[in-house]
């Protein structure tokens, strides 16, 4: 990033802010959308289907970030 634009100690701490608040979104969502699939679901199987790509995914965004974040400090 060219010098002048923004602080470097700024975009690295804004970052991290928005990395925290992404994975405390993903941390909370994923335990109220776990618990209603899994209660008010037909097919346990595909519930826990659900759940798993669901973390999986929220896995592969959140260490996309944390690795952009440290490569980028």
């Amino acid at each position: 990033m060219p010098e002048g634009v923004l602080s470097g100690q700024f975009v690295t701490t804004l970052m991290w802010v928005m990395f925290v608040a992404t994975a405390a979104l993903s941390i909370i969502l994923g335990i109220i959308l776990s618990y209603h699939w899994v209660r008010f679901s037909m097919n346990a199987f595909v519930a826990t289907f659900a759940v798993v790509i669901y973390a999986g995914g929220c896995f592969l965004f959140l260490s996309t970030m944390f690795a952009a974040i440290i490569a980028l400090s």
